[in-house]
């Protein structure tokens, strides 16, 4: 396959994630880091396994993967009278 694109690095990630609760607060944490890896996998996966994806593609995989990882952090930190 030619042309590879450049894929998210997991660092490089890591460290966005701790700029943006810096400076804007949040929730601390991985919960779970196979699920981070499993998200930044995706749009690798699609690029082996389909012919020939766009950059659309590619970024709208990790747009489904990395969004997941927030809302279960988020859910498991709310109390449960709140849910």
């Amino acid at each position: 396959m030619s042309n590879e694109p450049s894929w998210i690095d997991r660092l490089a990630l890591i460290l966005l994630q701790a700029e943006s609760l810096a400076e804007h607060g949040g929730l601390e944490g991985l919960r779970d880091e196979n699920l981070l890896d499993s998200a930044l996998a995706r749009p690798h996966n699609l690029w082996a396994y389909q012919d020939a994806p766009d950059l659309a593609q590619l970024a709208a995989a990790y747009g489904v993967g990395l969004p997941a990882i927030i809302l279960s952090l988020t859910a498991t930190s709310v109390p449960p009278s709140f849910r």
